[in-house]
């Protein structure tokens, strides 16, 4: 059999006749079949299935490429990225660079932060929650010992300042022993008033119970001397009345 006939492939008609047809012409008509469903599917679809009975392998059941699906996912990609572009276009320089770094990439060069500076130009923001906890607890402090605590003088209640030079310090700049000390000294005051106040009330029982003074005392028998002069003086002048206001004996006459 020669080449031609190797080529060529038998098909029995309906009319009963016998035609001849190349394996270029059947190559034809799947190429056409292709075209035909491309045309039905305007764009690739969203989920790719291998058609088994494509004429070409590895094509979809919507008419195309695998390649082409992936084409379309890049550009959905593109649009998604121009429409961030074209947002953060309209962002304006700002004085000073932001907290954060931000990689503009619609920026006219390479490196620039949305805020308009460069990377070199912001300073690393760190999150660390002790230190901010630290920060809170500084403004918390700071702003009772205002309220409570006087300068040079050392308080009632010893919290220790995070940010002293020397540990130990209270917020009001003096040590835990000089609270102590303090609280001590406050101790001993409290009793040595008791002490003096006991010792007022026994001085006044004494004083009440002891006998009276010597001044007083001959104050008080003067008195009494007194009182017994007057007493007799009154008696004598009774007596000296009575004697004048007595009857006289009447004088007789004697003849001799």
């Amino acid at each position: 059999m020669s080449d031609d006939d190797s080529e060529e492939e038998y098909f029995d008609t309906s009319d009963g006749e016998c035609s001849y047809e190349t394996a270029s012409d059947s190559e034809d008509e799947e190429e056409v079949q292709v075209e035909i469903k491309k045309e039905k599917a305007d764009q690739p679809c969203k989920n790719y299935k291998v058609d088994t009975t494509a004429g070409k392998f590895g094509q979809c059941e919507c008419g195309w490429k695998k390649s082409d699906h992936l084409e379309k996912k890049e550009n959905n990609a593109s649009k998604a990225l121009r429409g961030l572009k074209a947002s953060g276009a309209t962002n304006e320089k700002q004085d000073e660079p932001c907290g954060e770094f931000r990689a503009d990439t619609t920026a006219s060069s390479f490196g620039l932060c949305k805020c308009g500076h460069k990377q070199a130009d912001h300073k690393e923001k760190v999150v660390n929650p002790a230190r901010d906890a630290l920060k809170s607890l500084k403004i918390k402090n700071s702003t009772k010992s205002i309220v409570t605590r006087e300068k040079g003088k050392v308080c009632t209640d010893f919290k220790i300042d995070p940010a002293a030079a020397e540990f130990g310090t209270c917020l009001c700049g003096f040590k835990k022993a000089d609270h102590e000390a303090r609280e001590e000294n406050a101790a001993a005051g409290m009793l040595r008033k008791l002490k003096e106040r006991n010792q007022s009330i026994r001085a006044q029982e004494t004083q009440l119970a002891a006998p009276l003074p010597q001044d007083e005392a001959s104050d008080d028998q003067d008195d009494e001397e007194s009182q017994h002069e007057t007493e007799k003086l009154v008696g004598e002048a009774d007596a000296s009345f009575e004697q004048v206001a007595a009857p006289q004996p009447k004088a007789c006459c004697i003849i001799m």
